[in-house]
């Protein structure tokens, strides 16, 4: 895969104010959609993939790229499980039809951990609250103005990872006191499956429990989210967390 890597000005001060050890680099990458962080506790380091639009304009994606900053923060300061998905070696070798199988599994459990950025972003408001309310008003204007446009797009919205988005988002204004936001309009737009999936989702999501910043007692919370909503989502996977080569992996 095509990657180079990319200067963004303007983020040292967030690292520092996150008290980040390890340095942080970012790359183009030309599939990736905004920023995704992977954390490598052996060369000690962060990379955050970006693409071409964060690279033209960094100061619009602020939000996210310090987000990606607070995963790695919380990587430092707990475990590496808090910004990227790890799997057991034994997973290296398999079968064409084993790959294909393990391909829908690590979705899923992609899925059932994606509450995880309310966590992230429970660090970023306590630091950078201005970020929040940008966060907000942007996914808000965004989702907005998808509610207007075809069926075509409107189903899209079915998918899982948006509707755990906008369980995310409504979740985040509870346990953040923020104002609410009238999503009447977009709520509207899903099916009665989707409606049930982000109501029963976002009921889940605001009581996660806070961290601790105490790593086995965090790290359990963390297992135990992601079993929980893994079954909330019906999901056919028994995610598991073991040890391997220094660092905590998943079993799916």
């Amino acid at each position: 895969m095509e990657k180079y890597f990319v200067e963004i000005n303007g983020l040292l001060p967030y690292a520092q104010a996150l008290g980040l050890a390890w340095p942080v680099e970012y790359f183009f990458v030309p599939t990736e959609n905004t920023c995704r962080i992977t954390s490598d506790p052996i060369a000690c380091r962060h990379e955050v993939s970006v693409h071409s639009g964060v690279i033209k304009n960094p100061e619009a994606y602020l939000c996210d790229l310090v987000h990606e900053l607070c995963h790695a923060s919380l990587a430092e300061r707990i475990d590496l499980a808090f910004a990227t998905i790890y799997f057991s070696r034994r997973y290296a070798r398999q079968s064409e039809k084993a790959e294909k199988e393990f391909a829908k599994k690590y979705q899923m459990l992609y899925l059932a951990w994606s509450h995880v950025d309310i966590w992230v972003d429970e660090l970023r408001h306590s630091l950078f609250p201005e970020l929040t309310l940008a966060d907000h008003d942007s996914f808000f204007q965004s989702v907005s103005g998808i509610a207007s446009l075809d069926k075509k797009t409107l189903a899209g919205l079915e998918a899982p990872q948006h509707l755990l988005a906008l369980a995310v988002h409504l979740a985040e204004t509870k346990r953040f006191g923020l104002v609410k936001q009238d999503f009447s309009k977009i709520l509207g737009c899903l099916s009665r499956d989707g409606q049930k999936t982000v109501s029963r989702m976002r009921q889940f999501y605001e009581v996660l429990p806070r961290l601790t910043f105490q790593k086995e007692l965090d790290v359990v919370a963390l297992l135990d989210s992601v079993q929980k909503a893994a079954n909330k989502l019906g999901l056919p996977i028994a995610p598991q967390i073991i040890e391997e080569e220094s660092r905590r992996v998943w079993l799916v």
